[in-house]
């Protein structure tokens, strides 16, 4: 397969970024009324904000860890700290095919560093100018700081409660 560049591919993933933060915010929708989608892929602070409860939301898309059972987390690209190290976020959420995985975003993050014999660092991207981690999707996923919620619905009437 040849590298690709953030020029080919920039637009495409906008689109599918968007439309993934869409999905996942109609979703929950009916548990936040007032949950508001950032379009344009330039909001640092968040892709989804729902300010009734003050609360910013970071949606990245990870479709081969289905395949390859591993989460990408970045936090570096282009030698600048990014990702995971800038958000500030209070969930993060990695969208797979099949799964929206919720994170509470200072637990994961604490998880990580608690845990680096979990993990490997990894370089890829377009460009490969991202700096990535290599966490085994099974070693986060089951901790009490992340709800997995199916694209199909499952497990939805957990969002109140997790998400607050």
């Amino acid at each position: 397969m040849a590298n690709t560049t953030i020029k080919d591919n920039w637009d495409k993933m906008l689109i599918e970024g968007n439309r993934n933060e869409i999905e996942f915010m109609e979703l929950v929708r009916p548990y936040f009324e007032d949950i508001k989608h950032y379009e344009d892929g330039k909001q640092k602070e968040a892709d989804l904000e729902i300010p009734s409860l003050n609360l910013r939301l970071e949606v990245k898309r990870d479709e081969k860890s289905e395949q390859t059972g591993n989460f990408a987390i970045e936090y570096l690209c282009k030698d600048k700290r990014s990702g995971i190290l800038v958000t500030t976020s209070h969930y993060w959420i990695i969208s797979t095919k099949l799964h929206h995985y919720i994170f509470r975003t200072k637990a994961l993050y604490t998880y990580l560093v608690d845990n680096k014999k979990l993990w490997r660092k990894v370089i890829g991207g377009d460009d490969n100018n991202s700096k990535m981690l290599l966490v085994p999707r099974g070693f986060v996923v089951n901790q009490e700081f992340c709800l997995d919620l199916g694209k199909n619905g499952d497990n939805i009437r957990q969002i109140p409660y997790f998400i607050v």
